[in-house]
């Protein structure tokens, strides 16, 4: 019983030792990120207007970026270049449910700035901006990143 007990103490603390908590990836600043891949933020706004209901999500890995426009799910591709903080969005595709009056201005508004965003940057309060000539959107970084 003595040599049970040990065995299940001795899995626990390997897989405590495995495992790590989520933390958020440093992309630098204030200024241009150093980095867009592997990270996950959370919608604060869209051209001035803050989501209501559902958070809206978008998470970025190596040339892909992948979202929730709180209606419809989206991806896309990208290239950023850190030393100038140009981004270019293309391709951007969604799935097409329908969406209530609200959560479907406020999506097309989300998809119309993302795809016109031409500039990242961090703020002091360390928020990302994707900026362009569809709007501004700002995001906070999410503790989590799934890759997919």
């Amino acid at each position: 019983m003595a040599r049970a007990v040990a065995l299940v103490v001795i899995a626990g603390l390997i897989l405590v030792a495995c495992s790590t908590d989520p933390v958020m990836r440093d992309v630098g600043g204030p200024g241009r990120p150093t980095t867009l891949a592997q990270t996950a933020w959370t919608v604060v706004s869209v051209a001035g207007r803050a989501p209501r209901v559902t958070p809206l999500t978008i998470a970025f890995d190596a040339g892909e970026i992948r979202g929730d426009s709180g209606c419809n799910s989206f991806d896309a591709s990208y290239t950023y270049d850190p030393a100038t903080g140009a981004l270019a969005v293309d391709s951007l595709t969604s799935t097409e449910r329908a969406c209530g009056a609200d959560r479907g201005d406020l999506e097309a508004a989300l998809f119309d700035a993302l795809r016109a965003a031409s500039a990242a940057s961090i703020d002091a309060e360390r928020r990302l901006t994707l900026a362009g000539p569809g709007g501004t959107i700002v995001l906070v970084q999410r503790a989590t990143f799934e890759p997919g």
